[in-house]
């Protein structure tokens, strides 16, 4: 074997082991994420210490609450302001916050949740992020109106769950 093969082998074989070690480590992060979350979250859902977690029901509601109040003054600044192509940029920041409520959501849930009744969830959610961007003759709704959706989402699925979250 040449030298510059045998260089060519070592850069090949140290390149994949590399990549494989990144790989584990991922796998391994996300795991240990996981179980960090589900025990935080059992801690939090059998005791008084979901107050400190931040899981419960209570807590989303006032989170929800405090989206609707931010956005409620945002949009008072936003009349004040009198922004000419403002109106698309202040929908897409109210999407982005109830997007963010929801995922926050959409992450405990399956934690609280028996494993048939969390794989029938995240069917459902997928299936909801599928059709959220579209009305119902197919039309593609505005910012807006996805905005609507996306709350309407949140709220109806912390009543759905409200049991399982206290």
């Amino acid at each position: 074997m040449r030298r510059h093969e045998r260089w060519r082998l070592f850069a090949t074989v140290l390149f994949f082991g590399i990549l494989l070690t990144l790989l584990i480590n991922s796998i391994l992060s996300e795991k240990r994420r996981r179980i960090a979350a589900r025990v935080a979250l059992q801690e939090g859902v059998q005791g008084e210490s979901s107050l400190k977690v931040g899981y419960g029901y209570r807590d989303f509601k006032k989170k929800f609450e405090d989206t609707d109040r931010i956005i409620a003054l945002l949009r008072e600044r936003e009349k004040t302001e009198k922004r000419e192509a403002g109106g698309e940029r202040f929908a897409s920041e109210e999407l982005r916050y109830w997007e963010t409520q929801l995922n926050a959501l959409c992450q405990v849930l399956p934690y609280v949740l028996s494993d048939q009744e969390a794989a029938a969830f995240l069917k459902d959610q997928q299936e909801w992020r599928k059709k959220r961007g579209t009305g119902e003759n197919e039309t593609v709704l505005s910012v807006k109106e996805q905005a609507e959706n996306t709350r309407a989402r949140a709220y109806a699925l912390l009543e759905q769950y409200k049991d399982r979250l206290r």
